[in-house]
């Protein structure tokens, strides 16, 4: 056998991404909050550009009563907790500083909603406690209210209260607290130091550490050794049960990337929040400037240094409009999908995947999945992660999709409204279901029966005759 050497030239067909398409990609999964801080990259480098600053402000959740002025107790347990006099200021503030920050502190949203998963089953459940994360504080705390958000997504205000005690109980110990007082008393029990004490001193922390905190110390009958030691015990918790996470984060509590109105005549409208949405400008004067001195002294390196960052300026210019085009069009297909939700609340929702969106505008899953990413909307029922309009679903008889939440929910209203003393079969429920239309098989009822949390007849029946 002979072995030859030869060259030989071959033509085949790649796609290839260039340096400013992968920019294009990297803005469009960027949140209004974060294109700010990218783009100030861009204009750090490119002497044409010019950013004009959004005001980047964090809505505020409806606030009961009884729940505001976190902000004025932890400026309180500063003062508690503050080295007497003398004392060193190097010395840490709690003994649990270092294990509180986890070691890869990574994003909260996404730790919280690994929790969230892990937790609830029932799928009503797991959509409104991942809404009711977003209404997190920048410290971790919640303080919206409970009546409100009832009525804003159309449950019962039990069902909120009920999932809160549950959201109460996940990491970072604190979160979820709606105070300083709950927040610390929760530390304490998890440290195992909780006591009557700690119970009879932490509804008074404002008075113990304000203006007459020695006439209030005289009334409790409390001595400075047992102060000292329940500041000991406090400056072992942290106030700030989201604080050591991602500084990215800023808590869960983000403005809106789209807001949805309502016109004069009805009809819902949509736009991007301009309030956080930076504007990328070109310095107009300068570019004179430059011309003027170019056409007076001409420069070959300077010309075309010039013409490069032009050419990258008016790219850039583009490449954000283009960004918010994408997400408009994205945003407003989920909607019209999704319509029946602003009427009916969780009950609406239609089962909706990437794929769907992406065939009706005719682009890549990946480009709509990197649309939706991190981004959020302000509607009439609250602000609501656009990953949350995507649902699975099933096939009803009319070819129309019903989605798993709302089918869950569907089973609940019928159980709900059956005769205690003759329940409804397995059986029942799937030719009840099927009179409205939608199918389903014998093993998926008990499914999601037992997700519900719901008996099988003949518990639910002997239930009621033992009075149960």
């Amino acid at each position: 056998m002979t072995l030859v050497q030869r060259l030989e030239g071959r033509q085949n067909q790649a796609s290839m991404m260039t340096a400013q398409m992968q920019a294009s990609v990297r803005l469009l999964q960027l949140a209004n909050d974060e294109l700010q801080s990218a783009l100030d990259t861009y204009v750090q480098e490119n002497p044409l550009l010019e950013l004009q600053e959004a005001v980047l402000e964090r809505p505020e959740p409806t606030v009961s009563e009884e729940n505001s002025g976190t902000e004025q107790e932890l400026s309180l347990w500063e003062r508690a907790t503050a080295p007497a006099k003398g004392a060193s200021a190097n010395i840490p503030r709690t003994e649990r500083s270092l294990e509180w920050i986890p070691e890869e502190a990574g994003s909260l949203e996404a730790h919280l909603q690994r929790q969230i998963c892990q937790t609830f089953l029932d799928v009503e459940d797991r959509f409104l406690a991942v809404q009711m994360s977003h209404l997190l504080t920048e410290w971790g705390y919640f303080k919206a209210c409970i009546k409100e958000l009832a009525r804003k997504w159309l449950v019962p205000i039990s069902q909120l209260e009920r999932i809160l005690a549950v959201l109460k109980g996940i990491e970072p110990v604190g979160i979820f607290s709606q105070s300083l007082e709950e927040c610390l008393a929760v530390q304490l029990k998890d440290l195992g130091i909780y006591g009557a004490l700690h119970k009879m001193l932490l509804p008074s922390l404002q008075d113990l550490f304000g203006k007459n905190s020695h006439k209030v110390r005289q009334k409790l009958g409390v001595e400075e050794e047992t102060i000292r030691q329940f500041v000991a015990d406090i400056r072992r918790c942290y106030p700030k049960p989201a604080q050591g996470w991602l500084a990215d984060d800023k808590g869960i509590l983000k403005s809106p990337d789209v807001i949805v109105f309502q016109t004069a005549s009805g009809a819902m409208r949509l736009k991007l929040n301009e309030e956080n949405l930076p504007r990328l400008l070109i310095n107009n004067t300068y570019v004179s400037d430059l011309t003027e001195m170019m056409n007076a002294t001409p420069d070959k390196n300077a010309t075309k240094y010039f013409k490069e960052k032009m050419s990258e300026a008016n790219w850039l210019r583009r490449s954000v409009h283009q960004r918010a085009e994408t997400i408009l069009s994205v945003t407003t297909e989920i909607l019209k999908h999704q319509n029946n939700f602003f009427e009916m609340g969780i009950k609406g929702l239609k089962p909706l995947c990437l794929k769907d969106i992406a065939n009706i505008l005719k682009i890549h899953e990946s480009t709509v999945s990197r649309a939706i990413s991190g981004k959020t909307v302000e509607t009439p029922r609250g602000i609501i992660a656009l990953k949350a309009f995507f649902t699975t679903g099933l096939t009803n008889y009319e070819q129309e999709l019903t989605s798993a939440v709302a089918i869950q929910q569907c089973i609940k209203d019928i159980v709900s409204a059956e005769t205690p003393d003759a329940p409804y079969s397995d059986a029942q429920l799937i030719d009840l279901l099927a009179g409205k239309g939608i199918r389903l098989a014998r093993r998926t009822v008990a499914k999601y029966r037992e997700i519900l949390k719901i008996p099988t007849s003949y518990n639910r029946k002997h239930a009621k005759n033992r009075g149960f």
